[in-house]
């Protein structure tokens, strides 16, 4: 039978005595030796019939799985029952299941009649051709292993694994990270996650379409925010207008760099004033300001990530804000790669001192929900909402622990949650408008696939207008799905000198106005090289509005957009 693909999204608390949910009779035909195994070794542990340093010799005859996923035993070497218990739930290795079945059971006959026993017991069909089982059958299989103790749980369930002296990443990354207790079953079509949340006790099934949508981030929220709805953060703007600055900082860690240097910049020579003086007759007092603020504020004097990350940026706190307050930035997003750089107590005391001056945010919280929090502003009787996300890399999810998860605190991701966010939102909100703010990108470097595959998805889900950030240069804009996408606006003041030169990069950025009387986005290109601007960016001269104007509507047809000039400079204006 071929596989239909199906989206799979079930918690067990939604009904686990009549299984009266259509879904609880999905059928499928993953091999389901591995879960059985791993429930029988836990059974025997528990009951002292073997013990956590009882040891396996790998025999000398080993018998290759050709063909399969290998962790690597050799013939000879020794491990003890922990050790392989702990290998085949982390990689669910060939070589590891063999090893500990004979460990377990002595010969393949005997262990084939014991996991074919125990398969009955859960109503499920063990390895017999053509016969597929259903997932409430898996269920029962699935609560019995996450009903052991959790201190024995605990012991086998490891989050990494050095073997050899070498480390591994989990077949999954959801294992990675302490949240929630991951089992799956795969095929070539798709994987099945069976998870575990100790918080409350429930269990979880999950299985996606399409890797894009990011299992990491999407199952620890529903384990512990299914239920809850996200409050919005109202905003007001009597002007109608909403301003949208890129990656914005002062640059105090470059300022002491440069000192060392015994180098001159705008910082110490003028201070806070002086970066934003070209720029900030964009940023009306009645205005909805929003900037991507890429630092963080901590009184922290080392960060946790010094021997891990290369750039690691700590803003002054008092100055930064006083500046914000008095250019009129009311509003930051502040899903990106720098707001963690002190850990979680840097996040906090960020967050803290927003609240303290009064400026909103949204794309981080002390847990996964706030986080998620979106801008929600009316005018003249229409609503619009802003949403705000980090796309997922793997070195910030693995290495520098950047995500907010579950009940842990971070920046909201891009991937996961937010598309369904605003899916969900959109048809509950037809009428409304959603503009999505993404930091995205490769620094200096056109736009990726994986940003136009979310741009894809992200307007097919609801987004009206997507605006994005973090590749410190200007990217095309796209209509995609008759959607406007503004792939990259660049820096605003960021006070880095720029790679602009060595990375043959357009050196400009723009200032994206959003109308709401007319619905109608103006981007006003501004030149953002410090080197030649002394740290000072201000909106283009003609030949520079060409150049920049001809890159960003490159992929553009002419009935797309116009050109034109005002009081504040050159745009490109274009309707959402």
């Amino acid at each position: 039978m071929k596989y239909q693909p199906v989206e799979i999204k079930l918690l067990a608390h939604i009904d686990t005595t009549s299984f009266d949910e259509d879904l609880w009779q999905f059928e499928f035909d993953d091999d389901i030796s591995t879960l059985l195994l791993i429930d029988y070794a836990l059974e025997q542990f528990q009951q002292n019939n073997i013990q956590a340093q009882d040891v396996y010799a790998v025999p000398e005859h080993l018998s290759e799985q050709v063909g399969q996923h290998n962790l690597g035993l050799k013939p000879s070497e020794h491990y003890t029952f922990t050790e392989l218990l702990q290998f085949l739930i982390f990689t669910q290795a060939a070589d590891v299941k063999h090893a500990l079945s004979n460990m377990l059971y002595g010969t393949s006959k005997k262990a084939h009649l014991i996991l074919s026993e125990r398969a009955n017991i859960y109503h499920l069909n063990f390895k017999k051709e053509g016969i597929r089982n259903q997932l409430k059958h898996l269920f029962l299989l699935i609560k019995n292993i996450y009903t052991y103790p959790a201190e024995i749980r605990k012991l086998f369930f490891i989050k990494e694994l050095n073997f050899k002296g070498k480390s591994y990443h989990p077949q999954n990354l959801l294992m990675a990270q302490n949240v929630v207790d991951v089992l799956y079953l795969s095929n070539s079509f798709r994987k099945i996650y069976l998870t575990f949340f100790e918080e409350n006790q429930t269990i979880g099934f999950f299985s996606f379409l399409d890797d894009i949508h990011r299992a990491e981030h999407l199952i620890p929220y529903y384990h512990c925010f299914q239920a809850q709805t996200v409050r919005p953060k109202v905003c007001s703007t009597p002007s109608g207008i909403i301003n949208i600055l890129g990656d914005t900082y002062f640059g105090e860690i470059y300022t002491e760099k440069r000192k060392a240097r015994g180098q001159k910049d705008a910082l110490q020579q003028y201070g806070y004033g002086y970066s934003f003086e070209k720029i900030k007759a964009f940023l009306g007092e009645h205005d909805v300001n929003i900037a991507n603020f890429e630092a963080v504020f901590s009184l922290e004097n080392q960060s946790p990530l010094v021997h891990k990350k290369s750039f690691i940026l700590k803003a002054n706190a008092e100055q930064t804000l006083a500046e914000f307050k008095n250019i009129h930035l009311n509003h930051v997003v502040l899903a990106n790669n720098h707001l963690k750089d002190y850990g979680d107590p840097g996040l906090a005391y960020t967050l803290q001192q927003f609240d303290q001056a009064n400026i909103s945010y949204i794309g981080a919280g002390t847990n996964q929900k706030d986080a998620h929090s979106h801008f929600e502003i009316t005018f003249n009787n229409k609503h619009y909402a802003i949403f705000n996300g980090y796309w997922h890399r793997d070195t910030a999810y693995l290495d520098h622990d950047f995500y907010a998860l579950a009940h842990k605190s971070g920046v909201a991701g891009l991937n996961g949650v937010l598309l369904e966010q605003i899916g969900r939102y959109k048809q509950s909100h037809p009428e409304q408008k959603i503009i999505v703010i993404c930091h995205w990108g490769i620094d200096f470097k056109p736009i990726t696939k994986e940003q136009s595959k979310l741009a894809d998805i992200l307007t097919q889900a609801g987004a009206d207008l997507v605006i994005g950030h973090g590749a410190h240069t200007i990217q095309p804009i796209k209509v995609i799905n008759q959607k406007p996408v503004v792939f990259g606006i660049g820096n605003a003041v960021f006070n880095s000198n720029g790679e602009y030169t060595e990375q043959n990069a357009l050196p400009y950025g723009c200032i994206a106005r959003l109308d709401l009387s007319k619905d109608r986005l103006r981007l006003y290109p501004i030149y953002t090289n410090n080197l030649k601007t002394f740290w000072q960016p201000y909106p283009v001269n003609e030949d520079d509005f060409s150049e920049a104007s001809s890159y960003m509507t490159s992929l553009l047809t002419p009935e797309n957009y116009y050109a034109a000039q005002d009081d504040l400079g050159s745009y490109v204006e274009m309707s959402f």
